[in-house]
């Protein structure tokens, strides 16, 4: 009644004021997808602004998926907390990763709760940086920080400052109206390029672990079920759960709100939503076994005595070593697809003893010192030492930290921290897979950590248990890497951004501790070092050191939430090459998403070939991240991604599909000028990407 009044504006496109650093590419599509289409369907109206006033920072990532859901506008104001540097801008355009711009508006009185007193808008006017482009301004009076909105004062001091001396003539308006006005000088505005950094709550990227752990598996159990029931569907008519599946993404979605998924909520927050992702957890396994099932069930296995069906979630053929049933078996599995092989006559992998001071292969050998850190990480391919010269590897410190879960004590920077402790180490080889079985203590703690390398790979990974006891305390592990760069590489949605690894200015020192998704890479002339996870996000990447923070142990707002045993692997890739070349882009992702095995034993119903795969494309950088049904038609949406920062034309071959049409993410078509970046054709469809550009094409059924 009050929006057709015209009384109550309809304000946000997202479908919660959700954290932006920590979600995953598709997670924020999906906020912007159910957050727009709640508003159309519920009040027929387009939500024009992206509105985050009290996000703890914003991704470069952003600005483009605001543009390709029709979300020309911005706004927020966080960033004037900040606690070195004074943001410099109030109205101007936001620049992103792909180079996407939206017109971009942060309050000038410093606050989403104005009192609507003279003395704010008095100080407004004073700090408005661009009053000399823009004439007008927001303010948001009322109470927004936890609820209840504007009181009868709030709209008397209004009435008493629309023509008063001295102070800033106030209008009530619709923030859309305001918007739409001041765009038409778009031109005249300054522009920044990036990530909108926050400096405070850098703790936020790692409090309370098992809620980002549980955040990143419901990403990527979400994504294998939306890809295997597409796939039952085309090859065998099985019914795709829509329904379902988009209960659970706006469950999950819920949980991304900027105080849950960072870690500042109390602890009933998470008790109630820890056992609800373990709840959804399980019932997305079930889903993922039943699609599994039914293909592997249909999938032709004659003459094999023991077939096991092997699926592939990446969007490239994968040839990997697995282990199944307590025997290893290499598989060569195609892209968005599946292969069955045959474990007849493979032998069970025995353990066998081995050195608990080094590991070795082809490429790669690690020397390890009697506390168990690395003393020497060389490149045998390359010739070359990975770590610099008197440091060690995988150093396990614990630090002072005595803040809230939103802070980050800086004290900890020059503090001198407690060396894990190593208790026991055994060294083993079993099949493929060689490592060291290692346990630590450390301040009142248990480390249990298996350090592996298999045959071929350059990649050494880190699998690990902390029995963890510690209040006001912090775990980090740390590489300092022989590499020359002022810059690092850091993953976020769809692509990367570079953070310095110096202090040479005020804003550079503010970044003690940025955020990043399944690595970080330092390179220097064509050479790199990447540090890869399957569920952390906070790094230090100061003086050319990786530097991982796993654990924290705050009491503030939630008692004890960190205490408990945590499971997690990181990585150490050196590599030739960029971050595609090298292979740290597809490394990341396989390292969060393993092939997934099964047995196959057919039912005699309808046969599907043993090797079967949805789509691939043709380019490296080039990964498709999504595969879903449609929101409003029969067909089914491909979304993919440039994730190296090189403008690439790509083919993109599919298996039973027949390309459609280019779609914003709200899957409606796109602009004639956007169409012609796509050209169907026969086999699949051919694409142009800018850099770290996201696509959205609709594909339908043969």
């Amino acid at each position: 009644e009050r929006v057709k009044e015209g009384r109550w504006e309809c304000q946000g496109c997202f479908w919660v004021e959700m954290d932006t650093n920590l979600p995953a590419g598709e997670s924020l599509v999906r906020q912007i997808l159910y957050g727009k289409r709640f508003f159309m369907d519920e009040f027929g109206k387009e939500m024009k602004v992206g509105f985050l006033p009290d996000v703890f920072g914003y991704s470069a990532a952003l600005p483009q998926l605001l543009v390709k859901s029709g979300t020309p506008y911005f706004m927020t104001q966080k960033l004037s907390m900040n606690d070195t540097n004074r943001f410099p801008r109030h109205t101007f355009l936001w620049k992103g990763i792909d180079g996407s711009e939206v017109l971009t508006h942060m309050l000038p009185e410093d606050s989403y709760n104005s009192a609507a007193v003279p003395q704010m808008a008095i100080y407004g006017l004073h700090h408005y940086t661009d009053l000399d482009r823009c004439g007008e301004a927001l303010q948001l009076y009322g109470i927004g920080d936890g609820g209840g909105g504007p009181g009868y004062e709030h709209l008397e001091r209004i009435k008493r400052q629309k023509n008063l001396k001295g102070v800033p003539p106030l209008r009530p308006e619709f923030c859309i109206d305001f918007f739409e006005r001041i765009n038409r000088k778009r031109d005249t505005y300054r522009k920044w390029v990036g990530e909108l950094y926050f400096e405070r709550h850098q703790g936020t990227y790692t409090s309370i672990a098992k809620g980002k752990m549980y955040n990143r598996l419901m990403e990527i159990k979400l994504h294998h079920t939306e890809w295997l029931y597409t796939l039952a569907a085309l090859r065998l008519g099985t019914p795709y759960p829509h329904d379902r599946l988009e209960e659970i993404w706006k469950e999950m979605l819920l949980y991304q709100f900027h105080d849950c998924l960072p870690g500042s909520s109390i602890k009933r927050a998470y008790e109630e939503t820890h056992a609800r992702y373990r709840l959804l957890l399980e019932e997305l396994d079930r889903m993922i076994a039943e699609a599994e099932t039914l293909l592997a069930g249909a999938a032709d296995t004659a003459a094999m005595a023991e077939p096991v069906a092997v699926f592939n979630p990446s969007s490239w053929e994968r040839t990997e070593t697995i282990e199944f049933a307590g025997r290893q078996l290499s598989v060569t599995v195609p892209p968005l697809g599946y292969a069955v092989a045959d474990m007849a006559g493979v032998p069970a992998a025995e353990e066998k003893a081995a050195p608990s001071d080094r590991l070795e292969n082809d490429r790669l050998r690690a020397a390890f010192n009697p506390d168990g850190t690395i003393a020497s990480l060389f490149d045998k391919e390359e010739g070359r030492e990975i770590l610099r010269q008197n440091t060690v590897g995988n150093a396990l410190r614990l630090y002072d930290d005595e803040y809230t879960h939103w802070d980050i004590n800086k004290g900890y920077l020059t503090c001198t921290p407690e060396q894990a402790k190593l208790v026991s180490a055994r060294g083993f080889v079993r099949g493929v897979v060689q490592g060291i079985a290692m346990e630590y203590t450390i301040g009142q703690s248990r480390i249990l950590q298996t350090v592996t390398l298999k045959d071929g790979s350059r990649q050494l990974d880190f699998e690990t248990t902390v029995e963890w006891k510690e209040t006001y305390k912090m775990l980090r592990a740390s590489f300092p890497v022989d590499i020359v760069t002022d810059t690092a590489r850091c993953e976020i949605q769809y692509g990367h951004i570079q953070r310095p690894t110096h202090q040479n200015t005020t804003w550079d020192q503010a970044k003690f501790e940025v955020c990043a998704h399944k690595w970080v890479d330092m390179a220097d002339n064509g050479y790199g070092v990447a540090l890869l996870n399957n569920g952390k996000y906070g790094y230090k990447i100061w003086d050319n050191v990786l530097d991982i923070d796993l654990l924290r142990s705050q009491m503030c707002p939630c008692e004890d939430g960190d205490k408990g045993v945590h499971t997690f692997t990181y990585s150490i890739l050196p590599h030739a090459g960029n971050v595609i070349d090298g292979g740290v882009v597809r490394a990341g992702c396989e390292l969060n998403m393993p092939l997934l095995a099964l047995k196959a034993a057919g039912d005699g119903g309808k046969t599907l070939p043993s090797r079967d795969m949805l789509a691939f494309t043709d380019q490296p950088n080039i990964l498709i991240d999504a595969v879903k049904r449609a929101e409003d038609t029969d067909g089914y949406i491909l979304r993919l991604y440039e994730a190296g920062g090189k403008r690439t034309r790509a083919h993109i071959t599919l298996n039973g599909l027949r390309a459609k049409g280019l779609t914003d993410l709200l899957e409606r078509p796109v602009s004639e000028e956007e169409a012609a970046k796509f050209t169907a054709d026969a086999s699949g469809f051919a694409l142009d990407f800018h850099p770290f550009e996201v696509h959205t094409v609709l594909v339908r059924p043969e």
